[in-house]
């Protein structure tokens, strides 16, 4: 398993599994994209320190990136037209 892209804030993550036959020969890539939930507010989070530090000391892809969180489109809508609506 390798590390594809992790947020900044470790919230987002895609890891890259490789499977291969008895005699070495890959036959299959997936790739998994997830993020850390907090089951109490249902909202993306931070994982736990422990899982922090794991996360950061797992082999990297060659083309590993940080990934920098950016504004979703709602989110933008939203901050446009909060002051309309006072």
């Amino acid at each position: 398993m390798l590390v594809k892209y992790l947020s900044k804030d470790l919230r987002k993550f895609s890891f890259v599994h490789q499977f291969m036959k008895a005699d070495g020969t890959l036959c299959a890539t997936l790739t998994v994209e997830g993020a850390w939930m907090d089951t109490r507010t249902r909202k993306v989070a931070a994982p736990p320190l422990l899982v922090s530090d794991a996360l950061t000391h797992l082999p990297f892809a060659p083309d590993f990136s940080w990934r920098v969180r950016a504004a979703s489109a709602l989110a933008q809508y939203q901050r446009v037209t909060e002051g309309m609506l006072r």
